[in-house]
C-alpha cells in the first residue's frame, strides 16, 4: 500500500497512539462528509470510554497542527485530504498497532508521562519553546489508568503518600482492574496515628477491604534506631508494565504539580517487579 505525504505525517505524529487512531479514524471514515466533531463525539462513535477523550482531543489538536481539521469553537471539520485518506489511515495505523503489540518488541520500551498543573500556561509556553509536542505526551492518570487495565495477575500501588482526594482516585483506578486480579497497596506510616502520609486510607479502607486488596505497611525498624521506610512512586501490572515517577496518590499531584515519570514495558518493568517483591516480603499486613 503506498500512502500519499499527508498520510505519512499523521502516521508520524501519531504513531505513538496507533491503537487509540486505527479506531478514531475508522470511524471517522463512514461519518458524513464535512460532519464537525468533537472529542467527546468522536470517542462515543467509536465506542470507546470517557477515559479515551482526552487522548482523542490530543489527536484532534495534533491533526490542527498539521492543518488537517478545520477548527469551530470546541469541534473540528476534517480537511478535504484527511477526509479523503481516512480510510487509509484506519488501515495504516492498525498495522503500526498490530507491529508495534505482536511483532517488534524492544527488550524495553519507556514513554515519557506527564502531569501538568492546572491552569499552568508558563510551563506549556517554555515546553513549547524546546519543541515539545504536549499533544503526543500521555499524562500521568491516563497512564496509571492504561497500566490498571492491562493487569491480568497482579496490580501494585506503591505510594508514600494518600490523602482524601488521591483515596477517590484510588479508588476508581482499583475499580478498572479486572475482578480476578490480586490488588495490593503499598502505604507508609500507618502505625503512626500522628503521622498524616497516609490520611486518606480511612475513608476508603473498608472499600479495599470489601474489594479483597491487600494493604501493606512499610516502615522497618533500623538497628541503630529509628525507621526506614519509602519514597518510591510505582504502580505495576503483572510483571511486564509499570509507572516510576515522582506522582503520589494525591490531591496536589493530580491537579497542582508539575509530575514527571516513565512508563516501562519489558525487561526493566520486570526488574522492577523484583524490587516489589522485596518491599513485599519486608513490609507488614495491615488489617487496621
Amino acid at each position: 500500500m503506498s500512502l500519499e505525504p499527508t498520510a505519512l505525517k499523521v502516521i508520524e505524529a501519531l504513531s505513538e497512539r496507533a491503537s487509540l487512531c486505527r479506531r478514531l479514524f475508522a470511524t471517522w471514515a463512514h461519518l458524513p462528509q464535512s460532519v464537525a466533531v468533537d472529542a467527546t463525539s468522536l470517542a462515543a462513535s467509536a465506542g470507546l470510554g470517557v477515559t479515551d477523550e482526552l487522548g482523542t482531543q490530543q489527536v484532534l489538536l495534533e491533526l490542527a497542527r498539521l492543518g488537517l481539521v478545520m477548527r469551530q469553537g470546541e469541534q473540528y471539520v476534517a480537511s478535504g485530504a484527511l477526509q479523503s485518506g481516512l480510510g487509509t489511515l484506519a488501515v495504516a495505523f492498525a498495522g503500526v498497532d498490530y507491529y508495534r503489540e505482536r511483532v517488534h518488541r524492544d527488550q524495553t520500551l519507556a514513554r515519557v508521562v506527564l502531569t501538568r498543573p492546572e491552569l499552568s500556561t508558563t510551563l506549556e509556553s517554555r515546553l513549547l519553546e524546546r519543541g515539545w509536542r504536549l499533544s503526543a505526551i500521555e499524562s500521568t492518570d491516563q497512564a496509571f489508568l492504561g497500566i490498571a487495565r492491562c493487569a491480568s495477575r497482579r496490580f501494585v500501588v506503591l505510594t508514600p503518600f494518600l490523602d482524601n482526594k488521591g483515596a477517590i482516585w484510588l479508588r476508581r483506578l482499583i475499580g478498572l482492574v479486572p475482578a480476578d486480579v490480586c490488588v495490593v497497596l503499598v502505604l507508609r506510616g500507618l502505625e503512626d496515628a500522628t503521622r498524616s502520609d497516609a490520611a486518606g486510607y480511612a475513608g476508603i479502607r473498608a472499600w479495599l477491604t470489601q474489594r479483597g486488596v491487600r494493604v501493606m505497611n512499610y516502615g522497618l525498624q533500623r538497628a541503630g534506631g529509628g525507621r526506614e521506610s519509602f519514597h518510591a512512586k510505582v504502580i505495576l501490572a503483572d510483571d511486564r508494565l509499570a509507572y516510576v515517577g515522582s506522582a503520589n496518590v494525591t490531591g496536589w499531584s493530580l491537579d497542582y504539580s508539575m509530575e514527571l515519570g516513565v512508563v516501562l514495558d519489558g525487561q526493566a518493568a520486570a526488574e522492577i517487579g523484583e524490587v516489589v517483591d522485596a518491599v513485599l516480603q519486608a513490609a507488614t499486613p495491615w488489617a487496621g
